[in-house]
């Protein structure tokens, strides 16, 4: 026998391979053994023919399903997040002057003095108000779902107030303001309605802080919700109804579904208020 015949001979009686069988041969590929679910699966396996890689159809839809998970999650804290904390702060106030606020009249009714907004107005037929403006040369800034804050105290037996959602329109003679709510601080006697109240709307019968010692004032408005804090302590939970019933000279007290001003009342020249630590911010 030829060498070339030996060689012929000992291939013809040589078991053909699993992966020639599976490319070139009718008989089926080995059956291969179940991965150990121990095993960390990985994107590639052998291809159909035995030659090469394809990526493994299961771990990719795998990864896409955990990556739409995980962006689902995102979105998910990022729309919480914005709900519940909304912008950066906005520091209103920069403790040495009035720069970013206006007065509607009587200039001198607002002072700085010792880093904080002093209001007293000397007037007792006229009330003023300082209107937070910013940067702007002319017109309001408007806020419609904000979260304010400032700290106050006031001279025994004074008067005075935050508005918000208003403008420098007038509903009479003495400039009371026709639009918005008001947040009312009072610590005189004469004066009902205490510290805290949403004035004409919600009324306090008694003050929950001393107002001769600084508090922190936190009004948070959203959709239709009003809620007031005084140092930390819910005071106020408002929602305005969809047809308000208001007081006779209120019916302005109402949310601008644009939004509006956030001002500061100098009451009459027996009330002495103070205001630092003023900041804003946008939840809308």
């Amino acid at each position: 026998m030829t060498r070339s015949s030996l060689r012929l001979s000992v291939a013809a009686n040589q078991p053909q391979s699993p992966v020639l069988q599976g490319c070139f041969g009718s008989q089926s590929r080995a059956p291969v053994e179940p991965v150990s679910p121990r095993i960390k699966r990985t994107p590639f396996v052998p291809s159909d023919c035995g030659i090469g890689w394809k990526v493994d159809s299961a771990w990719l839809i795998d990864a896409v399903m955990k990556i739409a998970r995980i962006m689902m999650v995102t979105l998910l804290l990022t729309t919480v997040v914005g709900v519940s904390h909304g912008g950066e702060w906005i520091p209103m106030f920069n403790g040495r002057d009035l720069s970013g606020w206006r007065v509607n009249q009587i200039p001198e009714v607002f002072t700085v003095v010792d880093g904080a907004i002093k209001a007293h107005c000397r007037d007792a037929k006229q009330k003023s108000h300082l209107f937070y403006v910013g940067d702007r040369k002319e017109g309001l800034v408007r806020f419609k779902d904000f979260e304010f804050e400032a700290t106050v105290r006031s001279e025994p037996g004074s008067n005075s107030g935050v508005f918000f959602h208003t403008d420098m329109t007038p509903r009479d003679a003495k400039h009371h303001l026709r639009n918005g709510y008001e947040v009312q601080l009072n610590s005189s006697q004469k004066e009902k309605r205490k510290t805290g109240s949403l004035y004409a709307i919600k009324d306090l019968s008694k003050s929950p802080v001393d107002e001769t010692k600084w508090s922190k004032v936190r009004i948070r408005v959203q959709g239709k919700r009003i809620v007031v804090h005084l140092n930390d302590k819910q005071i106020i939970d408002y929602t305005e109804p969809a047809n308000p019933e208001r007081p006779k000279n209120r019916e302005g007290r109402l949310l601008n579904p644009k939004g509006g001003a956030i001002a500061l009342q100098g009451h009459d020249p027996n009330s002495m208020f103070y205001f630092k630590d003023l900041r804003i911010r946008r939840l809308d």
